[in-house]
């Protein structure tokens, strides 16, 4: 997220593992067609 200065390997104010969620989306506005990836990703 823009202006975001949180590392994949931070921990949240309890001291939880953090895990962040990678959105792709493909848009063709001229065949009005588009597809949706996504996926999680975790730092072991």
């Amino acid at each position: 997220m823009p202006g975001s200065t949180t590392r994949l390997r931070d921990r949240d104010e309890a001291g939880r593992a953090l895990h962040w969620i990678l959105e792709i989306h493909l848009v063709d506005r001229d065949r009005q067609i588009g597809g949706f990836y996504e996926e999680l990703l975790t730092v072991g």
